[in-house]
């Protein structure tokens, strides 16, 4: 697979940097995007809870590991044993973890035809649980006025608009608490108030927001580094 664009500019500025980066994109193009790609499942949800993937029974989220793990198999990977309580864990670190990232894109991308009525819920997503990584930076064009909104993205690939400077987890839209760390071309906005990091970058053209996410996700580790001396 051919990747055009540049994503390690986006945060880096070290060779070591540089390399991890390319070690993310090699994961992602060899093994992620093409089991997302090929990897759907029927979802029968227990109830309309939300979110859902702590809705849907345990066979059915056994079902979604097992078609993953065959899938890498075909590639010659082995994922070995897979806790399904770690796919559906809230705790961003497990969540960034490949089999957990793949399974919660299928879990999205299959139940993206089924129209349900999704809503995030206080600020977490309502596929999967977790709280929005990304938020691009847009200019919403209505029919008399213009306004800047951010499109919040999840891990699993849930998204959602809200305007610019609100945190998604707790209402704060007060400019003074929010502190900003800029890293390459994206900006973590962290709320002082819940604590709150989102990786804020304007809108490219041509650029895989799947792909763009995990290098978010890197940067933030990146910024977790530099913020504890590390």
């Amino acid at each position: 697979m051919l990747i055009l664009f540049d994503y390690a500019k986006l945060v880096c500025s070290s060779r070591e940097c540089m390399e991890d980066v390319d070690e993310i994109i090699s994961v992602y193009s060899e093994i992620i995007k093409p089991i997302v790609k090929s990897t759907r499942v029927k979802v029968e949800l227990r109830s309309e809870a939300q979110p859902i993937i702590f809705s849907i029974d345990e066979n059915t989220l056994r079902y979604i590991v097992e078609s993953i793990k065959a899938q890498a198999k075909s590639r010659g990977i082995d994922f070995g044993d897979i806790r399904l309580d770690a796919i559906r864990s809230i705790d961003i670190q497990e969540a960034q973890s490949i089999v957990s990232f793949i399974a919660r894109r299928v879990l999205y991308e299959s139940l993206r035809d089924k129209h349900l009525d999704l809503r995030h819920l206080s600020g977490r997503c309502p596929i999967c649980g977790l709280y929005p990584i990304l938020g691009l930076f847009k200019r919403e064009r209505g029919e008399v006025f213009s306004r800047d909104v951010i499109e919040l993205r999840c891990l699993c690939g849930y998204s959602y608009t809200l305007d610019q400077y609100v945190c998604p987890v707790c209402g704060n839209s007060d400019k003074k608490l929010f502190n900003l760390y800029i890293i390459g071309e994206v900006t973590y906005r962290v709320c002082t108030r819940c604590n709150h990091t989102l990786g804020v970058i304007r809108e490219f053209r041509d650029i895989d927001l799947d792909l763009l996410t995990l290098i978010v996700a890197y940067g933030l580790i990146l910024l977790s580094k530099s913020l504890s001396g590390t």
